[in-house]
């Protein structure tokens, strides 16, 4: 019985030694779902840093809404240029169907999604819902930015 515990807990103290390793490498916050229409595993936080953060920044510079220097630091000055977009892109018109985007200053899939239509597409927040559901192409793309 002892020799069965001490095995379960090396499995356990290694798994947890692997995820925490794996997710400090990423220094990202990892999303809980992926989806086909959000492919990215990704989810921004503000005190998440790395090289997908300066991409974040630089959609966010494209998009408008971030006005400061480049910076691979997901700071307060990044979090409120989310919180704007997402109050901007919140909703969109002539839809019931896509989904309302939370105020909360994380970039998740949906965040991430609406960003690169914003971008890719040159949707802004007043345009219907046609301006949403055209070509994935740029879509696409934006999101394969995201993607290590």
């Amino acid at each position: 019985m002892k020799l069965k515990r001490l095995f379960l807990t090396a499995v356990i103290t290694t798994a947890c030694i692997v995820s925490t390793n794996l997710e400090a490498k990423a220094g990202y916050s990892k999303c809980k779902s992926v989806t086909k229409e959000a492919p990215t595993p990704y989810c921004f936080k503000r005190g998440n840093s790395g090289e997908l953060i300066k991409i974040l920044v630089e959609d966010l510079k494209k998009a408008g809404y971030y006005k400061g220097q480049s910076t691979t630091v997901f700071n307060s000055e990044v979090e409120q240029s989310v919180i704007k977009f997402q109050k901007d892109y919140r909703t969109i018109k002539g839809s019931e169907f896509m989904p309302v985007l939370a105020v909360d200053g994380i970039v998740g899939e949906n965040t991430l999604v609406r960003l690169c239509q914003a971008v890719g597409r040159g949707c802004g927040p007043n345009d219907e819902w046609v301006c949403y559901t055209g070509s994935p192409v740029l879509v696409s793309d934006c999101l394969d930015k995201y993607k290590e």
